[in-house]
């Protein structure tokens, strides 16, 4: 009851990376965690859905599910099961993200509140990460929140600087995660 009246109700959707490179410094698993650690954070009034990607962007769901107790388990199971491979698309994964959201909303499967997108990736995209940046500022609503955590150390600088520089343009949060740091 704590957490639900902290918060208020909200829509989240959590975008991991499962691209090939994930599989390294134990990425994949941090990205499972985080993920799974979002979940349980959850409520009976929140909605949510995962997207995963690597060279193309797959969801369980077409729109965001009330992420009542029983659905939380099964997201929890099926956050454990992503297994990486692949390269980075990074507009792949926001495009299906909001179709989602745009699903949601025209049926009124929203909190109809706040809503979060969480970005866990290892790197830099296999596409243009202008493109991505454009899908974002085209689809985010006035009032979206975006997180975009990067996974690990070591990461080139120029793939930092490109998340970084795509947070501050869309008003949302940049954090980098080193490897082996929980």
């Amino acid at each position: 009851w704590f957490v639900s009246g902290a918060t208020g109700p909200k829509d989240v959707i959590i975008v991991i990376d499962k691209s090939g490179s994930m599989r390294y410094n134990n990425r994949m698993e941090y990205a499972r965690e985080g993920a799974k650690t979002v979940v349980n954070s959850l409520t009976n009034i929140d909605f949510v859905s995962v997207v995963t990607f690597s060279t193309d962007a797959a969801s369980a769901n077409t729109m965001l599910v009330p992420a009542e107790y029983a659905y939380r388990q099964t997201l929890i199971n099926n956050i454990a099961s992503i297994t990486d491979g692949g390269t980075t698309y990074y507009t792949k994964a926001m495009t299906k993200a909001f179709e989602i959201t745009a699903a949601s909303d025209a049926l009124g499967l929203t909190a109809n509140c706040s809503r979060v997108y969480v970005f866990l990736t290892d790197g830099a995209p296999s596409d243009d990460i202008a493109e991505c940046e454009s899908t974002i500022l085209a689809n985010k609503a006035a009032n979206d929140m975006l997180f975009i955590v990067a996974l690990g150390s070591g990461l080139a600088a120029d793939a930092i600087a490109n998340l970084k520089s795509v947070a501050c343009a869309i008003g949302g949060v940049f954090i980098q995660v080193a490897d082996n740091d929980d």
